[in-house]
């Protein structure tokens, strides 16, 4: 056990690294999008769901991806591809048995964001079990 932690521990600053890169291209791309921040794929009495919510989770995904294939990744807008009848982009298992899994919320303030305030940002998170590991909220704003 001991050494599983030494293992565990020698990740964080490159997934804290992976976090932040992914966050920033996310939330970049939202922020680089206002004119878009009506585009919706549903909406509820107390919440919407943007086309942009689910651009920016595959961007995050992406780089994520890159530096660490094997991982799960939980997103916010999983279930949002779900409901719309959208195959995921990506297979969001943990292939690698590390135990990993990344936690997305792309635009965290959907509401905020789709009414033009500057009160949201892009939250990543990657815990291992119980633990979080590493965690960012990148503010746009």
């Amino acid at each position: 056990m001991h050494s599983n932690r030494k293992v565990h521990c020698r990740f964080i600053p490159a997934m804290a690294a992976c976090a932040v890169a992914a966050a920033k291209a996310a939330g970049g791309h939202a922020f680089s999008s206002p004119d878009r921040r009506r585009e919706t794929v549903m909406t509820f009495d107390h919440d919407v769901k943007l086309r942009l919510d689910v651009e920016c989770q595959a961007v995050a995904e992406a780089v994520i991806r890159e530096r660490f294939p094997g991982h799960a990744i939980l997103g916010e807008e999983d279930d949002t591809l779900a409901r719309a009848g959208e195959a995921a982009a990506v297979r969001r298992v943990d292939t690698d048995g590390s135990g990993y899994e990344w936690i997305i919320d792309p635009i965290d303030g959907t509401v905020n964001f789709s009414h033009g305030l500057r009160s949201w940002c892009c939250s990543i998170a990657v815990r291992r079990g119980e633990d979080v590991v590493a965690a960012v909220l990148a503010w746009m704003s």
